[in-house]
C-alpha cells in the first residue's frame, strides 16, 4: 500500500494486492449468494405452510353441489402465503459518477434475496438484499425494508414495494493516468431509497409452494460521501439505479385455509314401504387431489350394506316412521380431510285392503244354500283373512266364500257383512244382501206369519215402537215390496192384566202401521187392522197372499175399522209421568 499525507489526513492508496482480494472477495460472495439459493430452494413448505395455515383458518364453508369438471379443484387453486422468500439473478445500472466525474460501471452478474411477511392477504413488510459483486471498477451491497402490496390472482401475482436502507458502495476504481496506483474507495456505507414492483408466476409443485418471478424493476437512489476528495480517493457518490432482477420464489404458510373436502347423500327413494329398497349415492367435493377415498355408513333402522361412494338399504320389517342416513368419507387424518353427509327417508304402512262381496244366488227359497263369495286386493305383502257376519241362517265360512243354510230362517232379507283383515291389522268390510223367500205355497194360499213387535221393554210407554221393533218392521216393508201383490195382517195383542188392554192393543197396531205407511212407504189400502186374544204386550204381523183366508189360518181375531185409528207421533218422553190418554176403539164382528 502507498501512502500519500494530504494536509492532517492520510489516504492509502490500493496496491494491486488490494485489488486481487478485493476480486476474490467478489467471487466468494458470489459462490455465498448461489448456495443460500440452492438451499432455499430445496426447502419444501409444504408441511410448514400447513402447520400455520390451520391457526388462521375459517369456519369451513357448507357442503355445497357436487363439483362440476368447469369449476377448478379447490386444492389446485394458488393460496395467499403469509411469507415469501425468493432469490434470483440481477443486473444493476447505475447513472452517476463521483465529484471527480469518475463515472459507475453497470454489474451484469448480481444476486437478489428478499423475503416477505404478510399481514392479510396485500399488504406486508418487505426486506431485501442485494449483492452486486466488485468488479474491476466497482461494486455494492444494498440492504432495505419496507412495505410491500401484491394482488393474489390464479395464476399471477403482480406486487410493488417501497424501502428504505443502508448500501455498502465501493468505486467508482479507475487507473490512475501516468502511475500504476487506482483511484480507489474503499466499500463503506451510504443511504439507499428504493420503490418498485415485479411479477411472479404461481406453479402447481409442492401444491403452490413455488413460483416463478418473471421481472422485477426497482429504482434505488444512493447517497454516499467517501470523504474529501484527494488524488487517490474521496468524493460525493450521488448515484440514480436501475436494478433489473428474475429468479424463484418460495410460499410458507397460506393466508388462505386449507380447501375442505365435503360430501353429500341421497336416498332414492324418499318415500318407500316396508321390504323396499333404497339406493344411497354418496358425492365427494372438492377432493384432494392423488389421495383414495375411504366410505362408511350408518342408518337408525334396517339393514344397510356398501363400502364405496354407494349402498343399499333393506326396510323389511321395518314400521311406520321417518329414518335418518349418515356417510363418511375420508383422504385423511386431518379435519379437512374429512366430511359426513346426512340424508332420510320415510316409511309409510301399506294401504288396508279392499274387499267385495256379492251373494250367489240373490234369491233363494227358505231352506236352499245361500253361497257368499268375497273377493280381497292389497297391494301388499302381507296376507288376508276372510271372516262373515250373517242376520238369518246358518253360516259355514270358507276362506273367500261361505255358504248360509236357509233352513228355519224367517222370510225376508238376509244381510251378509263380509271382511277381510291382513297381517298388520288393516281391514275393510262389504256388504251382500240376498232375499230370502217363503216354498212354493199350494194351490190354496195360506197367511205367512212375519215377525211379531215385542212392547215389554218400555213400560212407561207401552205402545211405542222402539228401535227393535223398527228394525222388524223395515224387514216387513221388505217383504210388501217384495210380494207387491200381498196385504199385510197387523193384529194388536194385549196382556191379560193389562189396564185397558184392548185400547192398547189397537194403539200398538196402529203405531206399526203408521211406521210402515209414513217411513216405508207402505200402501195404506193393503194394511189389514185386527185386535188379537194372545195375551201378550205384542203386535203380530202376517203376509195375507191373494186367495188366502185370514180367518181361516188365524181364527180368533177382531177387524178394527181403521177411520178410528189415531196412531201417536213419535215424541221424547217428557221430565214427569203422563198418563196414556186414548180413546177406547170398539172392534167391528
Amino acid at each position: 500500500m502507498i501512502r500519500h499525507d494530504n494536509g492532517a489526513a492520510q489516504r492509502e492508496e490500493p496496491s494491486t494486492l488490494d485489488i486481487k482480494r478485493s476480486k476474490l472477495c467478489g467471487r466468494r460472495l458470489q459462490r455465498a449468494g448461489f448456495c443460500l439459493f440452492v438451499a432455499m430452494m430445496l426447502c419444501s413448505p409444504h408441511a410448514w405452510g400447513r402447520k400455520h395455515a390451520g391457526k388462521h383458518a375459517q369456519a369451513p364453508p357448507p357442503a355445497a353441489a357436487p363439483v362440476k369438471k368447469s369449476v377448478p379443484n379447490p386444492w389446485l387453486v394458488p393460496p395467499a402465503p403469509r411469507l415469501d422468500l425468493s432469490a434470483g439473478f440481477a443486473y444493476w445500472k447505475p447513472s452517476g459518477s463521483l465529484s471527480n466525474g469518475n463515472k459507475f460501471e453497470p454489474i451484469n452478474a448480481g444476486f437478489t434475496f428478499g423475503g416477505a411477511y404478510y399481514f392479510s392477504r396485500h399488504f406486508g413488510i418487505n426486506a431485501d438484499i442485494g449483492i452486486h459483486p466488485e468488479t474491476s471498477n466497482d461494486g455494492a451491497g444494498t440492504y432495505a425494508g419496507g412495505i410491500i402490496y401484491r394482488v393474489p390472482l390464479s395464476h399471477f401475482t403482480p406486487f410493488v414495494h417501497v424501502l428504505g436502507g443502508i448500501t455498502d458502495v465501493t468505486g467508482a476504481n479507475v487507473p490512475t493516468i501516468g502511475t500504476s496506483s487506482y483511484f480507489y474507495n474503499h466499500a463503506g456505507y451510504g443511504s439507499l431509497a428504493m420503490a418498485g414492483g415485479g411479477l411472479d408466476y404461481e406453479t402447481s409443485w409442492k401444491r403452490h409452494g413455488f413460483g416463478i418471478r418473471l421481472f422485477e424493476a426497482d429504482y434505488e437512489n444512493i447517497q454516499k460521501d467517501f470523504g474529501a476528495y484527494g488524488p487517490t480517493s474521496g468524493g460525493d457518490a450521488k448515484l440514480n439505479v436501475v436494478r433489473l432482477s428474475a429468479g424463484l420464489v418460495a410460499h410458507f404458510g397460506n393466508r388462505t385455509p386449507e380447501p375442505r373436502v365435503n360430501y353429500t347423500c341421497d336416498a332414492n327413494p324418499g318415500i318407500v314401504y316396508p321390504g323396499d329398497l333404497i339406493h344411497i349415492v354418496g358425492t365427494l367435493g372438492n377432493p384432494e387431489p392423488n389421495k383414495t377415498p375411504t366410505y362408511a355408513w350408518a342408518v337408525t333402522g334396517g339393514k344397510i350394506s356398501g363400502k364405496n361412494n354407494t349402498a343399499t338399504i333393506d326396510t323389511t320389517q321395518l314400521a311406520s316412521g321417518a329414518y335418518e342416513i349418515r356417510g363418511r368419507v375420508r383422504q385423511g387424518a386431518k379435519p379437512n380431510e374429512t366430511a359426513v353427509c346426512r340424508s332420510s327417508f320415510i316409511v309409510r304402512q301399506y294401504p288396508g285392503p279392499t274387499i267385495i262381496c256379492s251373494a250367489d244366488p240373490e234369491r233363494v227359497i227358505a231352506g236352499e244354500v245361500l253361497t257368499i263369495h268375497s273377493g280381497a286386493k292389497e297391494d301388499s305383502p302381507y296376507k288376508i283373512k276372510y271372516s262373515y257376519k250373517t242376520t238369518k241362517g246358518t253360516l259355514t265360512e270358507n276362506g273367500d266364500t261361505a255358504t248360509i243354510q236357509t233352513s228355519g230362517a224367517d222370510v225376508g232379507i238376509v244381510r251378509v257383512t263380509c271382511v277381510a283383515t291382513d297381517e298388520a291389522g288393516q281391514s275393510a268390510s262389504a256388504l251382500a244382501v240376498a232375499a230370502v223367500e217363503p216354498p212354493p205355497v199350494p194351490p190354496a194360499p195360506k197367511t205367512q206369519r212375519l215377525c211379531s213387535l215385542n212392547f215389554t221393554r218400555d213400560p212407561r210407554r207401552p205402545t211405542r215402537v222402539d228401535n227393535e221393533a223398527k228394525a222388524c218392521l223395515d224387514d216387513i216393508a221388505l217383504s210388501m215390496q217384495h210380494f207387491s201383490s200381498a196385504k199385510l195382517v197387523i193384529v194388536g195383542q194385549s196382556a191379560a192384566c193389562e189396564q185397558k188392554g184392548e185400547i192398547a192393543a189397537v194403539q200398538r197396531a196402529a203405531n206399526a202401521g203408521d211406521y210402515l205407511v209414513h217411513q216405508q212407504g207402505i200402501d195404506p189400502a193393503r194394511i189389514e187392522y185386527r185386535l188379537g186374544q194372545a195375551g201378550m204386550m205384542q203386535v203380530d204381523d202376517y203376509l195375507l197372499p191373494p186367495g188366502a183366508n185370514f180367518n181361516q189360518d188365524v181364527p180368533g181375531t177382531l177387524l178394527v175399522d181403521q177411520s178410528q185409528l189415531k196412531p201417536e207421533p213419535r215424541a221424547p218422553l217428557a221430565g214427569s209421568h203422563r198418563k196414556l190418554a186414548a180413546r177406547k176403539t170398539l172392534p167391528q164382528k
